[in-house]
């Protein structure tokens, strides 16, 4: 089945939930490498008012996952967007990112967001190895 039949398949909820994580992808991909921290901070806290169509961290994590797989977004903007649709759909969330080297890999970054002490989206077999750095969105 095609991804066009598969979406139409999907109840409302789930359609809207893709297209809204699609939109904040797209837009946090093409800023995420071209901002300060600064203006990232304030282009993400200007962006996190409630949301007139909450989704559950569920959905939020499962359209983030998927958007990201179809747009090949790395960790960081994955987990912008989900901090974004989490704060909007009135939740609490912890962006973090972490570090870590290893005489294999060299030196590696990831990022990752939780709710709740829940790992929403950016969760790996590994995450343990990474120590969190100082949180970018307070």
């Amino acid at each position: 089945m095609n991804r066009l039949a598969k979406y139409v398949r999907l109840p409302a909820e789930m359609r809207y939930a893709l297209r809204v994580a699609l939109r904040w992808l797209v837009f946090y991909r093409m800023r995420v490498h071209r901002v300060t921290l600064d203006q990232l901070q304030t282009l993400v806290s200007g962006h996190t008012l409630p949301h007139r169509h909450p989704l559950t961290p569920a959905q939020i994590g499962w359209a983030v996952s998927v958007t990201a797989r179809l747009t090949g977004s790395t960790c960081f903007p994955q987990a912008l967007t989900t901090y974004t649709l989490l704060m909007q759909s009135g939740y609490t969330a912890a962006l973090l990112i972490g570090v870590r080297k290893t005489p294999e890999d060299g030196f590696r970054a990831h990022a990752w967001v939780t709710h709740d002490g829940q790992i929403i989206n950016g969760n790996l077999p590994d995450l343990n190895t990474y120590k969190p750095l100082p949180s970018i969105l307070e």
